[in-house]
């Protein structure tokens, strides 16, 4: 879980200065641990749970006008079932 939280504090790093011409913020979200986590994502006004399998990526976006204060990223393993 390390590597994605540490993932996720690169796009936010990303996040800080976008291309001018740029609408959007590509994201990309890969679980490289053993075990499945739940992904809580925050940008704004937009929000989205995500669980991701070992070794799944997640594609998504952000638009430029939500500052990277907006963007909260919380990554914890799925609770069992």
């Amino acid at each position: 879980m390390k590597k994605l939280l540490f993932a996720a504090l690169v796009l936010l790093a990303s996040c800080a200065s976008p291309a001018p011409a740029s609408k959007k913020l590509d994201i990309v979200l890969r679980n490289t641990s053993a075990v499945p986590v739940e992904v809580k994502a925050k940008a704004g006004i937009f929000s989205r749970t995500i669980q991701l399998k070992p070794g799944e990526t997640w594609n998504g976006w952000v638009p430029t006008f939500v500052t990277v204060r907006q963007v909260e990223i919380d990554v914890s393993a799925c609770p069992s079932r």
